[in-house]
């Protein structure tokens, strides 16, 4: 911008009026002579408008000259009125030209002299001699004020004129400037020299070129250089206007390395992974894959370890992959834990073998502030064939969509893009919005499991289960909808519906005598909901408004949930607890962790998952896990509920270890609340299996004749040579049931035939069982028919047995 305010008398001319200001009318600076001329000394401050400098009469004439520079007019003058303190007028004689300056906005200098019109110093009324002195004053002013650096260069390359701003830009002594020709400062530059030798070009040319500054460092000049020329056109001289865009370009290239690389890593970014991947899908022979990786349980590390530790955990990973990757291969961070790696004129067998390398380049520990720290990661393969047409943003969609497919078969694993995932996906997506439309109709309900004290029998608690009937698709499993919607952010909005759902229908089974007034109603949360956002408050109003005690209401939410984000799962536990809610940490044994935090979880209830529950009457390593965990909630204070209990053998383990509390189909399958009200009850009917010992055989002593008949009639059938089959039928037909109390099936035929070989194997062997998988003919002893002969099991008996073990 310009400096008016030192407005030097031009020698032999008096002072200077100068002021600037944008091609839209904004001020930039005002001089003190013009002040003065218009009984202003103090001027205009910069930012106000240029019309307020003059009288009315003459702004019309200032807009024409704004809107000529704007238009990159070169310059022009005309007398302005301007508008003096007392509101009369005074008219002075302004010549008008355009700077380009430094910034993005040219600014137009008006200059002349600091007189009324018509009595410039020197020419009293005389028009040529007021055009040439306002030429000259106006140059001069525009040189002297000019933050650029201005060379005047006369046809052979010698100085004419240089401000003392050129000088500071060059480093050199404003006499050296002014002493040296063009070409002993910047060398044999093409660009200057070659406008130099142009005789007609009128046009500004803009070039820009490095220059050794004197104090060693390199400097970057924009030169923007025009010819000027006699009347005949001959070639006068060379006016170059020169600003260092060092700084400028500095921070351009810093912009576009932010841009295009990441700060942690150093790795391409995003953006330039897309731009390097749609070059390879244009020039690709044969295909072009890419490898997408999803650290495994990153998480767990920024919160146990620290988000210092996660990102020197990302550098290092970082590093390896590097390491690992053919460097013609570029290797980029995706976003958070995820990495990239594009693979030009591959196939699928080639991009599977680099993923193979990938996972065995991070297998090991890595060293980090002194400790050892393991990682493992999924990752996602998507091909695309030459001349497939498949964008870069697909491909990636496809690599994604490939790497949840492995995290969600177990992690640590490559999976390769195929088109059934891709379905999968829409199918996805088009169950979301089917769900969302349920949700909003009220479509889904509530189905209710009984939770039972083990020691009596009793129910003590219902935990409700979220179903849905699709019209068209008919029942729609939770295992489907639940991870739907979890996945496209409408999980809330579903623990919203079940938990008013819930509170209200339990409200309901109290008042109609189907459940104790005591028990309690136990609701899932999903992880998605382990925010600060979740409305504790509308909770609390639900359960007042259906005059359910807070303590009466148990909210399960998982182990891993839990330790997916610590620090806020905590919080959100004491704002319930505090609320006098109970909280119950579910699944437990199957996350991560936990015995690190269970002592400062606000929780409850600890619920055993059903996959150890279903191993306990055959594995003794299961059976001593779960009693770690019963003893591990008796340490802590907590209950603990066994899930999935589905045989009295189960039961009776249970029992026996200390569990108190626990449900399953062994008492009943989930049901509605319309029916538990209309008086259909349990299917299991809990309370007939209080006391049932572990062995089915003795059964009889249970005081429950249907069942003891039901096995006995079992042995007998089998000792006459039925089949299992042939069981199963006549168990039905004569309306018997499984110690479950349901219906007897093939599987629970075997288990029954199994547990006579173990009790018969145990005899045999002074107590000791037969090895899993051998079945040997003295185990079949006790199996006899009525003359006494064994009896051999046909091999359709062994199958089944087979499969009961692993059951």
């Amino acid at each position: 911008m310009a400096r008016p305010d030192d407005d030097a008398p031009e020698r032999g001319t008096g002072p200077v009026a100068l002021f600037s200001c944008t091609p839209s009318g904004r001020v930039l600076g005002v001089g003190t002579a013009l002040g003065r001329l218009s009984g202003n000394p103090a001027g205009l401050a910069a930012g106000t408008g240029a019309e307020e400098l003059f009288h009315p009469a003459s702004r019309a004439r200032l807009r024409r000259a704004l809107r000529a520079a704007a238009d990159r007019a070169a310059s022009g003058s005309a007398v302005f009125t301007l508008l003096r303190v007392d509101g009369t007028g005074v008219e002075v004689e302004l010549a008008w030209s355009v700077l380009a300056g430094s910034g993005t906005e040219p600014q137009v200098v008006f200059v002349g002299p600091a007189t009324a019109a018509g009595t410039a110093p020197g020419s009293p009324g005389g028009a040529p001699e007021r055009e040439r002195w306002a030429s000259t004053a106006m140059l001069r002013a525009v040189a002297d004020t000019s933050e650029e650096g201005i060379w005047v260069v006369s046809p052979t390359a010698r100085t004419l004129y240089a401000n003392d701003r050129l000088a500071e830009i060059l480093g050199m002594p404003p006499e050296r400037v002014r002493d040296a020709a063009l070409l002993e400062v910047f060398g044999t530059d093409p660009a200057l020299s070659g406008r130099r030798r142009s005789s007609r070009g009128r046009d500004p040319q803009r070039v820009e070129f490095p220059y050794a500054h004197p104090d060693g460092h390199e400097r970057r000049l924009r030169v923007v250089a025009a010819s000027l020329h006699a009347e005949d056109g001959t070639p006068e001289a060379t006016v170059a206007m020169i600003t260092d865009i060092t700084d400028v370009r500095r921070v351009e290239e810093a912009l576009r390395t932010a841009e295009l690389q990441d700060g942690l890593t150093q790795l391409p970014n995003r953006a330039l992974l897309v731009d390097r991947l749609s070059a390879a899908l244009g020039r690709a022979r044969r295909g072009t894959a890419v490898l997408l990786l999803d650290l495994d349980h990153f998480r767990m590390v920024n919160d146990s370890r620290g988000h210092d530790v996660g990102d020197e955990l990302l550098v290092g990973v970082a590093d390896r992959l590097v390491a690992a990757v053919p460097g013609d291969l570029t290797v980029a961070r995706f976003g958070g834990d995820e990495f990239a790696v594009v693979c030009e004129d591959t196939d699928e067998c080639g991009a599977h073998e680099l993923a193979r390398v990938v996972l065995a380049a991070l297998d090991g520990p890595l060293t980090i502030d002194g400790a050892s720290v393991h990682v493992t990661a999924s990752v996602g393969v998507a091909v695309a064939p030459a001349g497939s047409g498949t964008s870069a943003v697909d491909l990636l969609r496809q690599a994604d969509t490939a790497v949840h497919a492995a995290k969600g078969s177990g992690r640590g694993r490559v999976h390769v893009f195929e088109d059934t995932l891709g379905k999968d996906v829409e199918h996805r997506y088009a169950l979301s919005a089917e769900l969302r439309a349920a949700l909003a109709e009220e479509a889904l309900h509530l189905e209710y499991q009984p939770v039972v004290d083990l020691r009596t029998g009793d129910v003590i608690g219902l935990e409700a289960l979220a179903r849905w009937t699709h019209p068209e698709r008919g029942p729609v499993p939770p295992a489907s909808f639940v991870p739907v919607a979890e996945l496209t952010g409408l999980a809330p909005e579903l623990d919203r519906w079940v938990a008013r759902r819930a509170v209200q229908e339990m409200a309901a089974m109290r008042a109609a005598g189907t459940v104790p007034a005591d028990a309690y109603v136990a609701v899932n949360l999903s992880v998605t909901n382990l925010t600060e956002a979740f409305a504790v408050e509308d909770l609390v109003r639900w359960t007042e408004e259906a005059g359910l005690p807070p303590t009466q209401v148990v909210l399960e939410i998982t182990e891993t949930a839990v330790m997916q984000n610590t620090d806020l799962a905590v919080r959100l536990l004491r704002r319930l607890r505090d609320q006098g809610f109970r909280v119950a940490l579910d699944d437990f044994g199957t996350g991560y962790s936990s015995l690190a935090y269970l002592r400062d979880l606000p929780i409850s209830a600890l619920k055993i998952d059903r996959s150890f529950v279903s191993g306990i009457t055959e594995h003794p390593d299961v059976l001593a896990i779960v009693a770690s965990i019963v003893r591990l909630g008796e340490a802590v204070g907590v209950d603990v509920v066994a899930e999935g209990v589905e045989t009295p053998e189960q039961r009776a383990l249970l029992h026996r270890i200390g569990v108190v509390t626990a449900q399953g189909w062994l008492w009943s399958q989930a049901l509605p609340c319309s029916e538990l009200i209309g008086g259909c009850g349990w299917t299991g009917a809990p309370n007939a299996w209080v006391g049932l010992p572990a062995e089915p055989a003795n059964a009889c002593a249970t005081g429950d004749a249907g069942v003891a008949e039901g096995i006995r009639r079992l042995l007998a059938l089998h000792r006459s040579g039925a089949s299992v089959d042939e069981i199963v039928a006549a168990l039905d037909a004569d309306g018997l049931r499984s110690p479950a109390g349901l219906p007897w099936q093939r599987a629970s035929v075997a288990r029954v035939l199994a547990h006579q070989i173990r009790r018969a194997s145990a005899s045999a062997d002074g107590g000791k069982a037969p090895r899993r998988g051998v079945v040997h003919a003295e185990v079949l002893s006790p199996l006899v028919d009525g003359s006494g002969r064994p009896r051999a099991l046909c091999p359709g008996d062994l199958v089944e047995l087979q499969r009961s073990g692993r059951e």
